[in-house]
């Protein structure tokens, strides 16, 4: 199931940055599971998860963000953890508990970024729990959320300029010459 639901979201938040300009690549574990593959540096690298359990806890969820000796921008990715956890929970309504852990400290794929990419893990929501399944199925929302937090961290308008679509010149009325 969490698969699935990240590809829905990533594919709907990747088209929701795109639209504000943002450029996105959109990857996975199996793109750096490559001895080939170099070192690679972005504005942000931002892992989506829904899959974290934490038994009788009634569902919730968490930005988190490198150790410092993995992440030379370290800084940069608290301030846009700390507005992702802002924003994201407040709009979804998923419930924000801090659960910071060595799994999100020490993630397998801070090792394949550069120094100064910022990074951070979410876990959106459980998708085990009844509460923040229904919710995690709301693409839409969470990709909304998720996209209103970004272009605040990166101090990007969210909402889209309204193009006026032009009125079309009425047609004139027929004239009839009775001569």
């Amino acid at each position: 199931m969490e698969v699935e639901r990240n590809k829905r979201i990533t594919d709907r938040l990747s088209a929701m940055l795109r639209e504000r300009g943002f450029e996105v690549k959109q990857t996975d574990y199996y793109a750096y599971n490559d001895p080939t593959v170099t070192k690679v540096d972005y504005d942000l690298f931002l892992s989506l998860h829904c899959d974290m359990d934490y038994p009788n806890d009634n569902g919730s969820g968490f930005c988190d963000f490198p150790d410092a000796d993995l992440d030379g921008n370290n800084l940069e990715s608290k301030r846009i953890c700390t507005i992702i956890n802002d924003v994201y929970f407040k709009e979804t309504k998923i419930t924000y508990k801090s659960r910071s852990n060595p799994n999100t400290k020490r993630y397998y794929m801070w090792k394949y970024l550069t120094p100064r990419t910022p990074c951070n893990l979410i876990e959106m929501g459980q998708s085990i729990d009844p509460h923040d399944s229904v919710l995690l199925g709301n693409t839409e929302l969470i990709a909304s959320a998720l996209t209103r937090a970004i272009c605040k961290a990166f101090d990007v308008a969210y909402d889209l300029p309204v193009i006026p679509i032009p009125k079309p010149e009425p047609t004139p009325e027929p004239t009839v010459d009775y001569e």
